[in-house]
């Protein structure tokens, strides 16, 4: 009898962690900030120049593996997903909640984003990587 009323008594407490709460994210990072960075700085974040980074965009958009993702609150475009893609890949110690709150978005979009880029790139390495005869 005293297991039953110590598993079935639910306080407030354990209420509110039930409760869907939206989480503390940066709000428009690539738009803000991304877009500031020089030249350097780009490279320093995401290991490839602005120029490389918007010649793998239009490649990914014109793949199977674009489907202009839907995120939490609106539609996650490529070039978004190519940079979140990038700054984790980029990012030793990141996590996909690091990730995710960077960029404001779930973390269940970084999967999908991390997986569909990954199967984008792995495919797109025999047009790009030539071995030498």
């Amino acid at each position: 009898m005293q297991i039953q009323r110590y598993v079935f008594s639910v306080s407030v407490y354990d209420l509110e962690l039930l409760l869907d709460e939206p989480r503390v994210k940066n709000q428009n990072y690539l738009e803000h900030t991304v877009t500031q960075y020089s030249q350097e700085e780009f490279f320093e974040h995401v290991r490839l120049s602005r120029g490389t980074v918007n010649g793998l965009v239009e490649r990914f958009e014109a793949s199977q593996y674009y489907n202009s993702q839907e995120g939490q609150h609106a539609t996650i475009s490529a070039l978004h997903q190519v940079l979140i893609y990038l700054w984790y890949i980029g990012h030793q110690t990141c996590s996909f909640r690091d990730v995710g709150d960077r960029f404001n978005i779930t973390i269940s979009s970084v999967h999908k984003i991390i997986h569909r880029m990954t199967y984008f790139l792995s495919n797109l390495s025999p047009d790009v990587i030539k071995w030498p005869n």
